[in-house]
Protein backbone atom coordinates (compact mmCIF):
# COMPACT_ATOMS: atom_id res chain seq x y z
CA UNK A 1 0.00 0.00 0.00
CA UNK A 2 1.19 3.79 -0.30
CA UNK A 3 0.91 5.25 2.60
CA UNK A 4 1.53 8.90 2.38
CA UNK A 5 4.27 10.69 4.50
CA UNK A 6 3.09 13.56 6.71
CA UNK A 7 6.40 14.65 8.17
CA UNK A 8 10.42 12.67 8.90
CA UNK A 9 13.09 13.58 11.15
CA UNK A 10 16.84 13.31 10.88
CA UNK A 11 18.94 11.75 13.10
CA UNK A 12 20.10 12.37 16.12
CA UNK A 13 16.40 13.25 17.24
CA UNK A 14 15.84 15.54 20.12
CA UNK A 15 12.77 15.29 22.42
CA UNK A 16 11.09 18.61 21.46
CA UNK A 17 11.70 17.62 17.57
CA UNK A 18 9.58 14.48 17.66
CA UNK A 19 6.92 16.53 19.68
CA UNK A 20 6.42 18.87 16.96
CA UNK A 21 6.91 16.41 14.12
CA UNK A 22 4.34 14.39 16.11
CA UNK A 23 1.78 17.37 16.45
CA UNK A 24 2.80 18.54 12.48
CA UNK A 25 2.13 14.97 10.83
CA UNK A 26 -1.27 14.44 13.41
CA UNK A 27 -2.72 17.90 11.83
CA UNK A 28 -1.21 16.89 8.05
CA UNK A 29 -2.91 13.31 8.64
CA UNK A 30 -6.26 14.91 10.00
CA UNK A 31 -6.47 17.51 7.37
CA UNK A 32 -5.69 14.53 4.95
CA UNK A 33 -8.52 12.44 6.05
CA UNK A 34 -11.47 15.78 6.15
CA UNK A 35 -10.41 16.30 2.27
CA UNK A 36 -10.92 12.57 1.67
CA UNK A 37 -14.26 12.81 3.41
CA UNK A 38 -15.24 15.52 1.59
CA UNK A 39 -14.21 14.48 -1.70
CA UNK A 40 -16.14 11.29 -0.82
CA UNK A 41 -19.30 13.19 -0.13
CA UNK A 42 -19.28 14.93 -3.18
CA UNK A 43 -18.57 11.69 -5.54
CA UNK A 44 -21.65 10.69 -3.78
CA UNK A 45 -23.29 13.56 -4.52
CA UNK A 46 -22.27 13.86 -7.80
CA UNK A 47 -23.82 9.96 -8.40
CA UNK A 48 -27.02 11.10 -6.78
CA UNK A 49 -27.13 13.83 -9.01
CA UNK A 50 -26.67 11.48 -12.52
CA UNK A 51 -28.99 9.42 -11.04
CA UNK A 52 -32.26 11.51 -10.39
CA UNK A 53 -31.00 13.22 -14.06
CA UNK A 54 -31.82 9.89 -15.40
CA UNK A 55 -34.45 9.12 -13.16
CA UNK A 56 -36.19 12.52 -14.41
CA UNK A 57 -35.22 11.90 -18.22
CA UNK A 58 -37.29 8.65 -17.86
CA UNK A 59 -40.22 10.45 -16.60
CA UNK A 60 -40.40 12.62 -18.97
CA UNK A 61 -40.31 10.55 -21.60
CA UNK A 62 -43.77 9.77 -20.60
CA UNK A 63 -44.78 13.19 -20.94
CA UNK A 64 -43.86 14.92 -18.06
CA UNK A 65 -42.14 18.24 -18.15
CA UNK A 66 -38.64 18.81 -16.21
CA UNK A 67 -40.32 20.42 -13.16
CA UNK A 68 -42.98 17.91 -13.04
CA UNK A 69 -40.53 14.69 -13.18
CA UNK A 70 -38.81 16.38 -10.49
CA UNK A 71 -41.96 17.42 -8.29
CA UNK A 72 -42.87 13.30 -9.13
CA UNK A 73 -39.60 12.44 -7.15
CA UNK A 74 -39.92 14.31 -4.43
CA UNK A 75 -43.63 13.68 -4.00
CA UNK A 76 -42.26 9.63 -4.13
CA UNK A 77 -39.41 10.36 -1.89
CA UNK A 78 -41.87 12.04 0.96
CA UNK A 79 -45.25 9.89 0.42
CA UNK A 80 -42.45 6.24 1.03
CA UNK A 81 -40.08 8.12 3.31
CA UNK A 82 -37.04 7.68 1.44
CA UNK A 83 -34.26 9.35 -0.01
CA UNK A 84 -34.54 11.13 -3.45
CA UNK A 85 -31.52 8.43 -4.46
CA UNK A 86 -33.41 5.33 -3.61
CA UNK A 87 -36.62 7.01 -6.02
CA UNK A 88 -34.25 7.69 -8.39
CA UNK A 89 -32.91 3.88 -8.12
CA UNK A 90 -36.24 2.33 -8.18
CA UNK A 91 -37.32 4.01 -11.20
CA UNK A 92 -34.13 2.93 -13.06
CA UNK A 93 -34.70 -0.53 -12.16
CA UNK A 94 -38.16 -0.27 -13.42
CA UNK A 95 -38.56 -1.42 -17.63
CA UNK A 96 -39.19 1.58 -19.56
CA UNK A 97 -43.03 1.54 -20.87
Amino acid sequence: TDLPIHGYLIKPVKPEELAAAIAVATKRFQDSQALKEEADKLADALETRKLLDKAKARLMATGLSEEEAYRTLQQQARNGRISLRAVATAILKQKPS
